[in-house]
């Protein structure tokens, strides 16, 4: 999570790095072993004061390593000796590109480029990512078998994900949301079957909105359509809903009553 209100204002001062305006955009990628959360690299594209970060980390006790001609900045020795493979690190793996994760994930993306099996040779990932981008200022593109793995993930969930293959998840980001979520399934009888699931699942939680007007509103605008294999899902929130599901669900306020 970014820093906020003074935490935000501290970091700007310790950091020189204005989160609203020096950073141009956010990506993270998880590690195909997605049963350890550890297994994650965020890089950050804007504009960085370097001397001033890496001086903040040695201040902060950083221990520097040299890694294929990339200077890499880790966790003080007290916390590499309890947790080395997972311990954080940053580096700055070009100008205004700055990737935070473990030491071996910084490691596998210094390595990653040009490398056999990189992932720019995914042509289908490729795609949504593309697609993704272009509809919205957030998104996620991943393979639903990748979720399979999480330790917490239901047995009733997981036995359906293997008729799923492709997600992308893509979101206009303002005032609102407005969003589109995109499922590929392995065939079209699969993919037939997964409409029918949505279909189901957004009738039934309009059925059960009841008589509340904000949950109804909300659901509205929730559509699906797709033909042969895949699926998309979008919607549009605004204000009043995000404040709504903020807060909770609570009953909503009485009408105001008028003095006679």
């Amino acid at each position: 999570m970014l820093p906020t209100g003074a935490a935000k204002d501290q970091f700007l001062t310790e950091t020189g790095i204005d989160i609203e305006h020096d950073i141009d955009s956010v990506i993270a990628g998880l590690n195909r072993d997605a049963r350890d959360p550890h297994n994650a690299v965020v890089l950050f594209r804007g504009r960085f004061d370097v001397v001033r970060i890496e001086a903040l980390a040695a201040a902060h006790g950083a221990v520097t390593e040299q890694y294929k001609g990339k200077k890499i900045l880790l966790a003080p020795a007290s916390v590499m000796a309890s947790a080395a493979s997972s311990s954080p690190a940053i580096a700055f793996l070009e100008p205004g590109l700055l990737a935070i994760g473990s030491q071996a994930d910084l490691h596998a993306a210094i390595d990653a480029p040009g490398a056999p099996g990189s992932i720019t040779s995914n042509t289908r990932l490729m795609e949504l990512v593309t697609s993704a981008q272009q509809s919205g200022n957030a998104w996620m593109v991943g393979r639903f078998d990748m979720l399979a793995l999480q330790p917490n993930m239901p047995a009733q969930i997981r036995e359906q994900l293997p008729a799923v293959e492709w997600f992308a998840v893509s979101a206009d980001i303002d005032r609102g949301v407005r969003g589109t979520v995109r499922a590929e399934a392995r065939d079209d009888q699969a993919g037939d079957q997964l409409r029918s699931v949505v279909n189901g699942g957004i009738s039934a939680a309009r059925m059960f909105a009841g008589s509340d007007a904000r949950v109804s509103q909300a659901l509205s605008s929730v559509q699906a359509t797709g033909t042969g294999k895949t699926i998309e899902i979008t919607f549009a929130l605004g204000p009043e809903t995000l404040d709504m599901l903020k807060n909770g669900l609570s009953p909503a306020p009485p009408a105001p009553s008028i003095a006679k």
